[in-house]
């Protein structure tokens, strides 16, 4: 039962006619229904997209031992610094694939998201889709931007011991390659 001072929250009066309040309570229930469908089927895309990651990070991430990881942190797809970075690195790719690490872009953005922009602009690189940020977080990748992962390199040598770290939080400027690539080398010593 609603009472007086729900009713009043509501703008409803407390004299409605017991018919008005039918509908009413019969479109309050409609609708939280609806959300609730919309919430559960968000939830459970956002589940589907957090495995790939979760995946990759359980299972190919321990498969790295023995060779260097670079994870680099970017806000978003399709964005003016993000694009212009990952090109950079599609640019630069010859002397990270010389490296002999496995680097790997990682984002907010939803898998279809960077299936699109890989091919848009021809990476050669792996992009990974943390869209509940778990990964980001773990790695404190945090930006000063509500929802999105700070622009960030980090690059783990053979044992899985974290040997450089670069966190952007505004992420204006993005990291230059020859310092990544001379963190890898680095790390590989």
């Amino acid at each position: 039962m609603i009472g007086r001072r729900r009713l009043r929250t509501l703008g409803i009066f407390a004299h409605s006619s017991p018919c008005v309040l039918g509908v009413l309570c019969v479109f309050v229930v409609n609708w939280a229904e609806k959300q609730l469908t919309t919430e559960t089927q968000r939830t459970q895309r956002l589940r589907r997209e957090s495995q790939v990651i979760v995946q990759w990070f359980s299972h190919r991430l321990s498969d790295q031992r023995g060779k260097v990881v670079v994870l680099l942190f970017y806000p978003g797809d399709e964005t003016p610094i993000c694009t212009r970075q990952m090109c950079s690195v599609r640019d630069r790719w010859e002397d990270y694939a010389a490296t002999g690490a496995e680097v790997v872009g990682i984002s907010t953005n939803t898998v279809e998201s960077h299936k699109n922009f890989a091919e848009h602009h021809n990476l050669p690189l792996r992009l990974l889709a943390d869209v509940d940020a778990r990964v980001a977080n773990a790695y404190r990748a945090n930006s000063l931007i509500p929802g999105k992962v700070a622009r960030s390199v980090f690059v783990i040598d053979a044992s899985g011991i974290i040997r450089y770290r670069d966190v952007r939080p505004l992420g204006l400027f993005r990291p230059k390659d020859d310092d990544t690539i001379r963190a890898i080398r680095e790390a590989q010593t």
